[in-house]
């Protein structure tokens, strides 16, 4: 999935002047399909990939 400012999560953040990023995982096809989608559930959530990605929210909020 591709997402540009426009789209995303963050982009109200943005369009409000407040600094945003958006980290995600490629993950796997079953939960591409289901980003924002009747089947995003706490279920599809791959324990790894999350813990991935909070340690590089983490690292990147050290870093500032």
């Amino acid at each position: 999935m591709a997402y540009t400012l426009r789209s995303g999560d963050f982009a109200a953040f943005l369009r409000r002047g407040l600094p945003a990023t958006s980290l995600q995982t490629s993950g796997s096809p079953e939960a591409e399909l289901a980003y924002h989608a009747v089947h995003d559930r706490l279920d599809v959530i791959q324990p790894h990939a999350l813990d991935m990605t909070a340690r590089a929210a983490l690292e990147m909020i050290r870093r500032i």
